[in-house]
């Protein structure tokens, strides 16, 4: 698949009919049930190829999504980071402009027992964010929605030991460089710029 306007070229593969697609669309994203019926009634699966890792190459890569949605597609899953949307939702996301919708479009936040994790930062060129705490997950993730919302706004060039806070209210967390030890460098959800730990300073 190439644009002939910027040149960015990507791979398609196609396959038939995934019994399981649905299933994985359900568990990745939020859909109702006559939408996972609809993606249940699929003709075709397609894998789009291609590179990532800074604002511009995703810029590219939402074109080549869009166009095929509108060919027909019914809903993007991000297989580097595990979330998924209806094509509607797609739109909206990759059209608007802002800098959170990327955020939405391309990353999801996890937790695993009292850490709290972001994941498909790598997408964007950037570090992924980690926290291991007991403050209720739902803040857990609002923060580190937020520090992530910061990196990429803001741009800035952090260093270990520098601090982060969301207000001049709220606790001041220490920020640690770590590497991607969650996941395998095979694996497609590996961050190879690593992570930013928040711990309260």
């Amino acid at each position: 698949m190439l644009n002939s306007k910027t040149k960015e070229s990507y791979t398609l593969e196609i396959y038939d009919y995934d019994e399981n697609l649905a299933k994985s669309f359900m568990y990745a994203g939020n859909f109702t049930d006559e939408q996972l019926e609809e993606i249940g009634e699929h003709n075709l699966t397609i894998y789009l190829i291609g590179k990532s890792g800074d604002l511009n190459s995703i810029t590219n890569i939402n074109n080549a999504v869009c166009s095929l949605l509108k060919a027909g597609g019914i809903a993007v899953k991000v297989e580097s980071s595990g979330v998924a949307h209806t094509s509607e939702r797609w739109f909206e996301l990759t059209n608007s402009g802002d800098l959170v919708d990327v955020l939405n479009a391309y990353v999801t936040i996890l937790t695993d027992g009292n850490t709290c994790y972001s994941c498909g930062m790598h997408n964007i060129g950037y570090r992924d964010a980690i926290i291991t705490t007991d403050m209720p997950l739902e803040d857990a993730s609002h923060l580190i929605s937020t520090f992530l919302t910061y990196l990429l706004s803001e741009n800035p060039v952090l260093k270990q030991g520098e601090t982060f806070s969301m207000d001049s209210n709220s606790p001041i967390y220490l920020l640690k460089q770590e590497e991607c030890k969650i996941y395998p460098p095979n694996d497609l959800f590996f961050n190879p710029f690593g992570y930013w730990r928040l711990h309260v300073k």
